[in-house]
């Protein structure tokens, strides 16, 4: 891990998981119980725990457009989208499901047939749009690898920068409000 890397901790204690992101804040040496010293990276969390291991703050955000498309390409095709319905329900359509994403990398995968195709080393363009708060993030993305698995395409997509309409604060709470 590097400084200002964004990493996830999970805890499934109990069968109550929880999770949460947080950013790389430092990395130094620490002194180990029985080996020594040991690498350690200090992690900035944003919300503080309860002894319970609760969250504390907001989940994701109910309200939530992901879509994908090429680098020149006006066209976007969409990969999720949820909502909430009007008896209060959450609602989700698209053929995507998400594994991960942060504000360096995306992964997710697609049924076969049912979605895009894209080759590694293709350059794209992912827009997370949160329609509740009015937020939205355009990131350049590269596939770096893309494997079939139980009927499914699964993509890793390494985020290389943003889009010259998204600053970088923005990209950050939106994916932090998007909740993956």
């Amino acid at each position: 891990m590097g400084t200002g890397e964004s990493v996830r901790i999970w805890s499934v204690r109990d069968a109550e998981p929880w999770g949460l992101t947080g950013v790389v804040g430092s990395i130094g040496v620490v002194e180990g119980r029985l080996s020594g010293p040991v690498a350690a990276a200090r992690v900035v969390l944003p919300y503080r725990l309860l002894k319970t291991d609760r969250r504390l703050g907001r989940g994701a955000e109910v309200g939530l457009h992901l879509s994908i498309g090429g680098e020149d390409d006006p066209a976007e095709t969409t990969l999720l989208e949820r909502w909430l319905a009007p008896s209060g329900e959450p609602v989700t359509r698209g053929p995507a499901h998400v594994v991960e994403l942060s504000r360096r990398a995306f992964t997710f995968s697609v049924p076969l047939g049912r979605g895009p195709v894209y080759m590694p080393g293709s350059w794209l363009r992912l827009r997370v749009d949160l329609p509740a708060s009015g937020l939205r993030a355009v990131s350049r993305a590269r596939v770096q690898t893309v494997f079939e698995c139980d009927e499914h395409l699964l993509y890793g997509l390494s985020l290389t920068g943003t889009d010259a309409g998204t600053c970088d604060d923005e990209h950050r709470e939106v994916v932090r409000r998007a909740g993956f």
